[in-house]
């Protein structure tokens, strides 16, 4: 946009740092969008101008991966999914950069005797959060390492190992997952965000956030399940169940949060369709797909 006075007094409004006015008279002001400063035409030159208001250069963070999807066994038991990797924390971030933001997708329900499959991971920028491990399958079978690790097969010590670890300033919360003592039976259950499991077959928990302004429990490891496979709840990063003679429950997607005071500037530019909320005090954008945002 180009500004200009005119004779009829001051023209006033928004422009870029590459598009000021070419004939400016003293006391305009003018708010360039790029840089976001207010300048005035001082006669020579332009003021340095002041941030109307101020970008932020601090983010909370929640990322979450694709949670492991449970092995399906039509001979005996079979171990559950683990929970995605889970990473929370503060970061520094810059101005006009474009960060870009991966959701990673849970691992797919086993139709058939198999292990089951890791989740993919989230990412953003270069912090990554691993995809959960999937569940063991047949007796004395191992877990899948992951960002938690899925469950061993039934009388396997062989639990799925967390490969994650913290990221930057970030702090991660995964664990090993379950083994199974049981001959022919249950199989182990999927690490969690909230504890390992240890010897068991029974739920793990996951960790409850209020980044979004409520309270809400992610990374949750899959259970042995003695029938139909119960998936990880889409952006949950929860593990698939493990399964007997039918079609295991596959792997929970993960999600990205990022949160700031709302004293700061709302994001420049996001792509990837994010849930932008506004609760007391905070910006919030909520990935459940790819996408990108600029402060």
């Amino acid at each position: 946009m180009t500004i200009s006075a005119t004779n009829r007094g001051l023209t006033n409004g928004a422009c870029t740092s590459l598009t000021r006015p070419t004939n400016p008279t003293v006391g305009q002001i003018i708010f360039e969008t790029d840089t976001r400063l207010q300048r005035v035409w001082l006669g020579s030159a332009w003021s340095l101008g002041y941030l109307h208001l101020a970008i932020t250069s601090t983010i909370e963070v929640l990322i979450v991966a694709g949670g492991g999807s449970g092995a399906r066994s039509d001979a005996n038991g079979a171990g559950a999914g683990g929970a995605g990797g889970y990473l929370e924390g503060s970061l520094s971030v810059l101005p006009n950069i474009s960060y870009t933001v991966t959701v990673g997708s849970g691992g797919l329900s086993r139709t058939s005797g198999s292990s089951g499959m890791n989740g993919n991971d989230s990412v953003f920028s270069t912090i990554t959060a691993l995809g959960g491990g999937g569940g063991g399958f047949g007796e004395g079978a191992a877990g899948l390492s992951g960002g938690s690790g899925g469950g061993a097969g039934p009388n396997s010590s062989g639990a799925g190992g967390s490969n994650q670890t913290n990221q930057a300033t970030l702090t991660k919360y995964s664990n090993i997952g379950g083994t199974s003592t049981g001959l022919g039976g249950a199989g182990g259950a999927g690490g969690g965000a909230g504890s390992a499991v240890g010897n068991s077959a029974t739920n793990v928990s996951g960790r409850a956030s209020t980044i979004t302004g409520t309270s809400v429990t992610y990374a949750t490891g899959g259970i042995y399940q003695n029938g139909a496979g119960i998936n990880g709840a889409a952006n949950s990063g929860n593990g698939g169940s493990g399964t007997y003679q039918n079609n295991s429950g596959a792997g929970g997607s993960g999600v990205v949060v990022i949160r700031y005071p709302d004293t700061f500037l709302a994001a420049r530019a996001v792509t990837g369709s994010p849930v932008i909320t506004n609760p007391t005090g905070f910006r919030v954008y909520v990935f459940t797909g790819s996408g990108s945002i600029t402060f």
